[in-house]
């Protein structure tokens, strides 16, 4: 995937659009974001969508393809007796879904919408990449993929939040893409404990919990303690 976010609209490039945005527009079963609908299909592999309660807007579509929707008329094409289109008013079970979403300040939502924008960002030396959650692009070890259940979790409310996760990107890369130089969101201070690290990002603090990491920086430190503790040798 490519993500291309632009100033009103996010673009996501894909090799399986059609089966991209299965995931995202709602369907007549009820899976999918609430509120989210299929606008229009201006070509073969092109799905443009609009959030209607907010009238965001995003495009998936193929490499080569055109972004715009064009004259943007209903030819909804594939599967269109199966996804909700902006014909369909939004429903009573979205208008709840919506109403339960934790209110964010903008510093939170900046920080927040970060991490989608670079859920295919990696650094050109090497030193990190994001893998789209589920792979590391560089292959190093060890593989973080024999976890057991994969879960990632995110909540919160106003300016704070907290993402939890046991399996890629490693901590240390997301923590990288949010704070490189040239890839970051700007100023952003890092504040590490044993447990979690806490991305503050004006007012708003994301505190991650990478169930690896975390673990691993656990079992140190009690070694390290035990080191400590030890009875000393006489004569020593």
């Amino acid at each position: 995937m490519i993500v291309s976010p632009r100033a009103d609209e996010l673009v996501i490039r894909s090799n399986a659009s059609d089966n991209l945005t299965s995931w995202f527009v709602r369907s007549i079963e009820g899976k999918g974001v609430p509120g989210l609908r299929l606008e229009c299909r201006p070509n073969g592999s092109a799905f443009c969508l609009i959030h209607v309660p907010t009238g965001a807007r995003m495009t998936i579509t193929s490499a080569g393809e055109p972004s715009g929707c064009g004259a943007r008329v209903h030819d909804h094409g594939w599967r269109a007796d199966h996804w909700l289109t902006t014909e369909t008013p939004i429903r009573q079970d979205e208008l709840v879904a919506l109403a339960g979403i934790p209110p964010r300040t903008r510093d939170a939502t900046t920080l927040l919408a970060a991490l989608l924008v670079r859920l295919e960002a990696r650094d050109p030396g090497g030193n990190w990449a994001i893998g789209s959650w589920w792979y590391d692009p560089l292959g190093r070890a060890p593989r973080l993929d024999d976890v057991g259940d994969t879960h990632r979790r995110l909540w919160g409310a106003n300016d704070h939040w907290t993402l939890e996760w046991n399996e890629y990107p490693r901590e240390a890369d997301l923590i990288r893409a949010l704070t490189d130089p040239v890839a970051g969101i700007g100023p952003c201070q890092v504040e590490r404990s044993i447990d979690h690290v806490e991305l503050r990002y004006g007012t708003a603090v994301l505190r991650l919990v990478h169930v690896p990491s975390a673990l691993k920086r656990n079992l140190a430190q009690r070694a390290g303690v035990q080191r400590g503790s030890a009875p000393t040798a006489p004569g020593t």
